[in-house]
C-alpha cells in the first residue's frame, strides 16, 4: 500500500476515534432535567415539571402549539407553523436541551437541579 493511503487511513481513524470520544463524553456528562420552561417572544410562558405529564396548548405569534411532556420527556405534537421543524424534533429531557419553533417564536427548554440550563 501507499503511504498516502495508510497516512489517510490512520488520519480518518483518529478522527473517528476522537468524534466517538466527544459523543460517549457528552453523553454521559449529560444530567436529567427537572423542569420544562416556555418561552414565548421572549417572556415566560410557564413551567412545568418533568416528572408530570401534561398537555400545553400554546398560543405562538402565528398560531398554536400543543407540547406533551410524558415519561419525563417534551416534545412538540402538533404546531400550525409552515415548517413543522418543531414537530419533526427529537423529544427533549436533558438540561440544557431545547426545541425552538422560530415562526411561532416559542422556546421549550429543559432547566436541570436549581434551574441550571446545563450541567456539567
Amino acid at each position: 500500500m501507499n503511504k498516502t493511503v495508510v497516512r489517510d487511513i490512520i488520519l480518518v481513524g483518529v478522527i473517528l476515534a476522537v468524534s466517538l470520544s466527544l459523543i460517549l463524553i457528552t453523553r454521559t456528562n449529560a444530567k436529567d432535567g427537572k423542569e420544562l420552561v416556555i418561552t414565548v417572544d421572549g417572556g415566560i410562558y410557564g413551567a412545568y415539571p418533568l416528572d408530570k405529564d401534561a398537555r400545553i396548548e400554546i398560543n405562538g405569534a402565528e398560531g398554536k402549539l400543543v407540547v406533551m411532556i410524558e415519561d419525563g420527556k417534551a416534545y412538540v405534537v402538533s404546531s400550525t407553523c409552515a415548517g413543522q421543524d418543531c414537530v419533526h424534533s427529537k423529544p427533549v429531557s436533558h438540561a440544557g436541551e431545547r426545541i425552538i419553533c422560530l415562526p411561532n417564536r416559542v422556546i421549550l427548554q429543559i432547566k436541570g437541579d436549581n434551574g441550571a440550563d446545563v450541567v456539567i
